[in-house]
């Protein structure tokens, strides 16, 4: 992923408060959640675009997934059905 540097205006009653590192982390999370949120934008617009359900297609993985976590992690709790 390509990055870019950036340079802000912090006042230092803020700086003093949060500490640099602190703030650069919560900028930072952020950041990383804007761009979660625009590439979940970019799925939801491709599934509407080609007619396909969001919901039914994260039931399926969720169940496809609890499968596959039943037998390897639950292998020994969970008897085989």
């Amino acid at each position: 992923m390509e990055t870019t540097t950036i340079e802000l205006k912090v006042s230092e009653d803020v700086l003093t408060r949060y500490g640099l590192d602190a703030l650069q982390e919560k900028i930072q999370r952020r950041m990383d959640w804007e761009d979660l949120r625009l590439k979940a934008l970019k799925v939801k617009a491709f599934l509407d675009e080609h007619g396909l359900d969001h919901d039914e297609i994260a039931e399926e993985a969720r169940s496809r997934a609890w499968e596959i976590y039943k037998k390897t992690v639950l292998k020994d709790i969970i008897p085989n059905e």
